[in-house]
C-alpha cells in the first residue's frame, strides 16, 4: 500500500476507462498498468490506495465485503491524517504562546520599570471573620487529594460582526434557560414544593486533578492572544446595557411545574449610543447609556438622590465620601479584570448529541452561552465564548478540528435594514462556525435575521469533505436549510429551504458513506432525504415501517462501520435500516429498553452502544446480538443523552441530569463533569478556604474546591434551596429552603445539627440567608415580607428565635450586616432599603444614622455604592453584587447574563465598566472568594456555575 500524490491521481482517472465502486476505484492506467487506485475526499488532503493485480481479483470475488473493508480503512488512514494536522497546528500554536508570553512579559517589565509599582489585590482581614471558634483547615475529600495544578485558557466572546472584524471578541449573552421567564424585582409567590428524605448523594468523583499532570507545553492560549491591542483580555469597557425581555419557553419533558416568583413586564429595547473613547474595536468600545435622569448629590443633608424605574431614592452617603467633589462623575473601569477559568456544569437536561470528542484529544459540550473544550486527562479547559445566547445544538466537522454551534435569540429580533451586522447587544438566532484550535471564529450564518427560531438539528455532510452543512430550526414547520457555509464571505450561501413539517425532529445526520444522502428522524418518523447540488434541490422518501407498529417518536441515530442506519424509538425498539435497504427496514430488535432508546453510539471496534429510559447502557455487536456488556446508572445520574468516546477507547456519557460519566462496562463509571439540573440561585463562598458552596432547586447542595476545581461531596436536601451561608468559621453552613425551612449543617460530617422553620402556618419561600460576623446571631428574610432573627448557641448546633423584623411592603430580597453585628440592612422587591437594629427588632427610621456604619458585606442591590448600576432603562431585575473589601471592586450580575466589574462606590449612571459573557440569562449570585482572587457566578436558570480569576 502505497500514498499517492492527488495530483498524479487525477492525472490517471482520465488515462484509460474507469470504473468506481463505493469510495471511488481508479482502474489500471499506463503509468502503472499492474495497479489500481482508491481513493476518497477528506479535505484538504486526498490519499489513493494501489492493489495488485492478485487483490483486485480477490477484489472482484467479494466486491462488497472487500469494498466494506477498505471504505473502513479508508476511513481510519483519513482520522490519522486529521490527527497529524492537528498535531502540527498545535505545535505552531504553541511555539507561538511561547513567544506571544515572552513578548508580554518583556512589556510588563517594562511598565512596571516606568510605574515603579504594581497593582495588588488586598487580601481581606481575617480579624472580622473570626469568633475565636476553630477553623477548618481543610475539607478535601480522598478523591480530590492529588492537589495537582490546573490551568485553563478562554477566548472572548465574539458579537455578531461584518467579516472583518469576525476574529476581533466582544461579549453579551442573554436568554431562558427553557424553564420559566426571568424573575424579577416584582413581588415573589410562594412555590409548589416536594417532599423528600435527606440523603447523602452517591457520586463517584472523578475529580479531573487525579488525572495525568499537565506537561509543561500544554499550555493553551485564548482567541485574545491572537489579536493586538488587547493583552489578553475579554472584557470591554461598557456601561450596563438594558436588559431584554427573556421570552416564555415550554417547560421541559419531566419538568415539574413551579408558581413562578414574579414576572417581567414587556420592555421597550433602548439602544445605547457609543462613546467617544475606543477605536470601534470591542476591547476599547466605550458606551454610554441613555437615561432620563442622573443621581443628583445634595450636599447640605450628605444624601444621593437616584431615581430607579420612576421611583425616587435617598441613599445617604458616609461622610468621607460628602467631601469627595466627584460623587456623580462617571468613574472608570477598574484596574482589575476577570478572565474565565473554569465552568461548571454541562448541559443534558433538554439537549441531545452535544458531546463530541476532536482530534486534539480534548471532549467538547456547551451550558449557557459557553462551549467548553476540556482535556480530561490534563484537568485543562478552554472556552468559545463567541456566542451571546443560549446554546443549543452543536456538530463537528469530519475533519474533528471545525465545529458548528447553534444559538437561540429573540424571535422579535427582525432582519436588520441593508443586511448590515447586529450588535454586541442584539440576540439573533444565528449558526457560528469555528476553529477548535485557535479558537477563532470563521463563519457566522444566518446573522442577519434567517431564523426566527433556535435550532434542533445541526450536521456537516461527510462524502465532501463537509462542504454542506444542514441546519433544522425550531419553528412551527421546523424548516430545514442547507448551507455552503464556505461561500459567500463569512456568511455562507443558502442553498436549499423546506419544511419538515410540524411534527418535533430530534436528529439529523448526513451519511457518511453514501453521496448526498440526509437522514432525519422524529415525532412516528424517519426521512431519507436526497441533496440534487446540480437542481438545488431536496427531495425526500419516508422510511416504511412495513413490518413493526409505527413508534410515537424516532429519538436518536447512528451509523455503523459498514453504513447501515441504526434508529432508536420511544417503544424501546432498535431498528437497522440497512444502506442496501434503502427506505425499509432490515432487523429489529424490540423492546432492547423498555420506556425508549434516548441514544445510539458506534464505538470504533464496530461495537453499537444504547441507552434508554431505563437508565441501562447496553452493547450490541453489527448484527444487533446483544454482546453481554451491560451497565445501569444510578438515579442520581439519570439517563444517558449523548454518548462519545476518547482515543483510549473509554466511554464518556452526558446524561440528563446534566452530568458526564467517563468509563467502559468492565470497570463502571465515574463522574467527569458534575453539575445542577435546575435553577441556582444560593451561592455562598468559604471565609478561609478556598471553597465554595452551591445549592439548587433540584435538591443538592455541593461543596466545590476552586483548587481542585471539583466538587468536594453533594448531598441530596429535603427541598430545593434558594440560599445558603457559611458561618464565621467556616465549619458550619446554614441553608435556606424554597418551603419555609431552614438547617444548619456541619461541612465535615455533612451532618445536620439543626433543623428550623419560620412560620408553621405558611411555607413561604426563604430569599436570604446570612450569619452576623460574630456569629453570634442569623437573619432569614422571607417573601412574607419579614426577617426572622435567631440567636446562635452551644456552637451553633441551637438556635433560639429571638423574633421578626416587620416593616417591608412586599417580598425581602437580600441582607447585610454591620462589621460590629449591632445593624442589619435589607431591600425588597418594591424597591426599599430599610436599616434595622436586631437586638430590639425595630427600624431606625432616621437612616441617616447609619451613613457611617461599616458593612461587611455589600449583598444589597439598593444602596448608595451601587446606585450607578441602575436607571429607568437598565432593567437589571436580578441584580447580586458584592465588593473586594479594601480594592474597592464592585461585581454585578445583570438579567441580561453579564457579569460586570465597577469600580466601587459607583453613583453615576455614566460609570465605565468591564462587562463578561458567559451566561445566557439572569446571573442570580456573583460572590468573590474571602482573599478576592477569584469571583464566582451562578446562572439561576442556565444552571451553570462559573469561576473567574481576577487579574
Amino acid at each position: 500500500m502505497q500514498l499517492v500524490l492527488s495530483a498524479l491521481a487525477f492525472g490517471l482517472t482520465s488515462s484509460k476507462k474507469t470504473r468506481t465502486l463505493g469510495a471511488g476505484i481508479i482502474r489500471p492506467s499506463r503509468f502503472f498498468p499492474d495497479s489500481i487506485f482508491i481513493f476518497n475526499f477528506f479535505q484538504p488532503i486526498n490519499f489513493f490506495f494501489i492493489l495488485t493485480d492478485e487483490q483486485m481479483s480477490s477484489l472482484d470475488g467479494e466486491p462488497n465485503g472487500r469494498i466494506d473493508e477498505l471504505e473502513k480503512r479508508i476511513r481510519h488512514q483519513g482520522d490519522e491524517i486529521v490527527l497529524l494536522r492537528s498535531v502540527i497546528a498545535e505545535l505552531v500554536r504553541r511555539v507561538g504562546d511561547l513567544e506571544n508570553a515572552a513578548s508580554r512579559t518583556r512589556d510588563n517589565r517594562s511598565s512596571h520599570t516606568l510605574s515603579g509599582s504594581t497593582l495588588t489585590l488586598p487580601t481581606k482581614s481575617s480579624a472580622t471573620r473570626s469568633t475565636g471558634r476553630p477553623s477548618i483547615t481543610s475539607l478535601s475529600s480522598p478523591l480530590n487529594s492529588s492537589g495537582g495544578k490546573l490551568s485553563s485558557h478562554h477566548m472572548s466572546s465574539e458579537s455578531l460582526q461584518s467579516s472583518s472584524t469576525l476574529n476581533r471578541q466582544s461579549v453579551g449573552s442573554t436568554s431562558s434557560y427553557g424553564l420559566r421567564n426571568s424573575p424579577s424585582m416584582d413581588r415573589l409567590a410562594t412555590p409548589r414544593t416536594s417532599g423528600g428524605s435527606t440523603t447523602a448523594r452517591t457520586f463517584v468523583t472523578s475529580s479531573p486533578s487525579t488525572a495525568a499532570k499537565p506537561t509543561p507545553m500544554r499550555k493553551w492560549t485564548s482567541n485574545s492572544d491572537f489579536q493586538s491591542g488587547t493583552n489578553g483580555s475579554s472584557a470591554s469597557h461598557t456601561l450596563p446595557s438594558p436588559g431584554h425581555h427573556a421570552n416564555h419557553s415550554t417547560l421541559p419533558s419531566g419538568t415539574t411545574q413551579r408558581r413562578q416568583y414574579g414576572s417581567q413586564a414587556h420592555l421597550n429595547d433602548v439602544q445605547p449610543y457609543a462613546g467617544a473613547a475606543g477605536n470601534g474595536s470591542p476591547a476599547g468600545l466605550s458606551t454610554y447609556r441613555a437615561a432620563h435622569k442622573e443621581s443628583v448629590f445634595n450636599p447640605d443633608d450628605g444624601y444621593l438622590h437616584v431615581t430607579i424605574r420612576g421611583k425616587g431614592m435617598n441613599f445617604h452617603v458616609p461622610s468621607v465620601d460628602c467631601l469627595s467633589n466627584s460623587l456623580t462623575q462617571p468613574n472608570p473601569p477598574p484596574s482589575q479584570r476577570l478572565k474565565l477559568e473554569w465552568v461548571y456544569g454541562y448541559r443534558g437536561r433538554d439537549c441531545r448529541s452535544n458531546l463530541h470528542q476532536i482530534a486534539t484529544g480534548d471532549t467538547v459540550y456547551f451550558i449557557a452561552s459557553v462551549v467548553v473544550l476540556v482535556n480530561l486527562e490534563e484537568s485543562v479547559q478552554r472556552h468559545y465564548l463567541g456566542h451571546t445566547d443560549d446554546i443549543r445544538c452543536l456538530t463537528v466537522h469530519p475533519n474533528k478540528m471545525t465545529i458548528a454551534s447553534g444559538q437561540t435569540g429573540n424571535p422579535e429580533k427582525k432582519k436588520r435594514p441593508g443586511g448590515s451586522s447586529p450588535g454586541p447587544d442584539e440576540k439573533l438566532v444565528h449558526i457560528r462556525v469555528w476553529d477548535s484550535v485557535s479558537l477563532n471564529t470563521l463563519h457566522v450564518i444566518g446573522g442577519n435575521g434567517d431564523f426566527d427560531r433556535g435550532f434542533c438539528c445541526l450536521a456537516f455532510s461527510k462524502m465532501d469533505g463537509g462542504a454542506l452543512l444542514v441546519a433544522i430550526d425550531e419553528a412551527q414547520d421546523h424548516v430545514l436549510t442547507l448551507w455552503d457555509w464556505q461561500k459567500a464571505g463569512t456568511r455562507g450561501d443558502r442553498i436549499a429551504v423546506t419544511n419538515c413539517g410540524p411534527d418535533a425532529v430530534f436528529a439529523c445526520e448526513f451519511h457518511p458513506s453514501v453521496p448526498n444522502l440526509l437522514i432525519t428522524c422524529g415525532k412516528s418518523n424517519v426521512t431519507f432525504w436526497t441533496v440534487d447540488g446540480t437542481l438545488l434541490t431536496l427531495s425526500k422518501v419516508a422510511g416504511s415501517f412495513e413490518r413493526v407498529e409505527r413508534p410515537k417518536f424516532v429519538l436518536c441515530l447512528c451509523f455503523t462501520e459498514n453504513g447501515d442506519i441504526i434508529t432508536g424509538d420511544s417503544s424501546g425498539n432498535i431498528i437497522s435500516w440497512g444502506r442496501a435497504a434503502g427506505n425499509r427496514v432490515r432487523n429489529i430488535v424490540t423492546n432492547a429498553h423498555p420506556g425508549g432508546v434516548f441514544v445510539l453510539f458506534c464505538c470504533s471496534d464496530g461495537t453499537l452502544v444504547s441507552g434508554g429510559k431505563d437508565k441501562r447502557l447496553v452493547g450490541w455487536d453489527q448484527d444487533l446480538n446483544r454482546t453481554g456488556m451491560e451497565y445501569e446508572l444510578t438515579d442520581n445520574y439519570g439517563t444517558a443523552r449523548a454518548i462519545a468516546q476518547t482515543r483510549d477507547s473509554t466511554l464518556l456519557v452526558g446524561t440528563n441530569r446534566n452530568c458526564v460519566l467517563q468509563g467502559d462496562f468492565i470497570s463502571g463509571f465515574s463522574v467527569a463533569v458534575q453539575g445542577h439540573f435546575d435553577e441556582i440561585w444560593a451561592l455562598a463562598t468559604h471565609p478561609n478556604h478556598h471553597q465554595f458552596a452551591t445549592a439548587s432547586y433540584d435538591h443538592f447542595l455541593t461543596l466545590w474546591s476552586t483548587s481542585e476545581k471539583s466538587p468536594i461531596w453533594s448531598m441530596e436536601m429535603q427541598d430545593g434551596v434558594h440560599a445558603v451561608a457559611f458561618h464565621p468559621d467556616g465549619d458550619l453552613i446554614a441553608v435556606a429552603t424554597i418551603s419555609g425551612r431552614w438547617f444548619v449543617l456541619d461541612t465535615l460530617t455533612k451532618e445536620i445539627i439543626s433543623s428550623q422553620t419560620v412560620n408553621g402556618d405558611t411555607q413561604d419561600l426563604l430569599s436570604s440567608i446570612k450569619y452576623s460576623p460574630d456569629g453570634r446571631f442569623i437573619a432569614v428574610a422571607s417573601v412574607d415580607r419579614s426577617i426572622y432573627i435567631y440567636q446562635i448557641l452551644e456552637g451553633g448546633t441551637k438556635c433560639m428565635k429571638l423574633g421578626k423584623c416587620v416593616g417591608h411592603s412586599s417580598a425581602v430580597l437580600c441582607l447585610d450586616w454591620s462589621t460590629d453585628s449591632q445593624y442589619l440592612r435589607s431591600n425588597s422587591d418594591n424597591f426599599e432599603l430599610i436599616y434595622w437594629n436586631p437586638s430590639t427588632l425595630k427600624q431606625i427610621v432616621n437612616a441617616a444614622m447609619c451613613r457611617d456604619v461599616e458593612w461587611d458585606s455589600c449583598n444589597c442591590i439598593l444602596e448608595y455604592g451601587v446606585a450607578g448600576v441602575w436607571s429607568e432603562t437598565v432593567q437589571a431585575l436580578s441584580v447580586d453584587c458584592t465588593h473586594s473589601s479594601g480594592s474597592r471592586v464592585l461585581a454585578v450580575g445583570d438579567d441580561g447574563g453579564k457579569v460586570k466589574l465597577f469600580s466601587y462606590p459607583a453613583m453615576s449612571l455614566k460609570s465605565l465598566c468591564h462587562s463578561y459573557n458567559g451566561h445566557s440569562n439572569h446571573v442570580s449570585t456573583v460572590r468573590f472568594m474571602h482573599d478576592d482572587s477569584r469571583l464566582i457566578s451562578a446562572g439561576g436558570r442556565d444552571a451553570s456555575v462559573l469561576q473567574w480569576i481576577v487579574i
